[in-house]
Parts: structure tokens; sequence; C-alpha cells
């Protein structure tokens, strides 16, 4: 394999910033056993939009990010064993790359990611902006 789970590990941590016209908030559990898991929320208006559960997984020769989408009430938007999923093409100790997704390392407490997204037909890329949370 090219890549290990433990080269994203830098991606670990809980951070918030502002996306979608809301706070956005991801969690990232350290890598173990060929797995990371992750959950987002985005919050307008001091109500849950949607929200996310996520991993990046070992499979095969590959490592993927997977992601399905949630609306309040755990009322899902993909099939049952359905989910969105990415393939990693490359990474380093700053930036992972997938296919339509990518994770910039900003410093030490920052973190940013760009995602590909359609909408009305078209594809534009959407960056959330992270700051580590602190408590």
């Amino acid at each position: 394999m090219k890549y290990s789970i433990e080269q994203l590990g830098w991606i670990a941590g809980e951070w918030c910033g502002e996306a979608l016209g809301g706070d956005a908030e991801e969690t990232w559990m350290e890598p173990v056993a060929d797995i990371m898991l992750g959950m987002f929320r985005l919050i307008r208006d001091n109500t849950v939009v949607f929200y996310e559960l996520m991993s990046f997984e070992v499979e095969g020769d590959n490592i993927l990010f997977r992601v399905k989408h949630f609306n309040p009430g755990m009322k899902g938007w993909e099939e049952k064993d359905k989910s969105l999923t990415f393939i990693l093409q490359e990474v380093t100790q700053d930036k992972a790359v997938f296919n339509g997704l990518v994770f910039n390392r900003d410093g030490d407490d920052g973190i940013n990611i760009e995602l590909l997204m359609k909408t009305e037909g078209k594809k534009n890329w959407v960056t959330f902006k992270y700051k580590r949370k602190r408590s």
C-alpha cells in the first residue's frame, strides 16, 4: 500500500469554524486499527441543520474517506448501505488529497478542508476554515 492511515493522524482533534452559512464543528479520533472516525455538525440560528458520520478506512491498497449525512432525528440522506466515498490520491505531512476533497494543515491550530460540491447542476469548491477547538 502506498500510504498508511497513520499519515492522516495530523487531522485528529476538535475543529470549529464558519461554513455553509453557519457554525461548523468537526471532530476526528486518532487512527487505530486502520480506521479514523469523525463527526461533523452544522448549526444555524442555534438549530442543527445536518450532521455527518465520517471515516478514513483502509480498504485493500486504498484509503477511503466515507461520509453519511443525517438530518436531525438521524434521518439519513444516503441509502442504508451507501455512503459518499472519496479515494486518497496523495498525502503529505500537511495535505491529504482525495478525489473531490482536500485537507490542508494551516499551522498547528488550523485546518482547511476544500470540498467539490454540486449545487444547482454546477460544481464549485467550498472551503471549510477551521481552528482547533479549545476547552
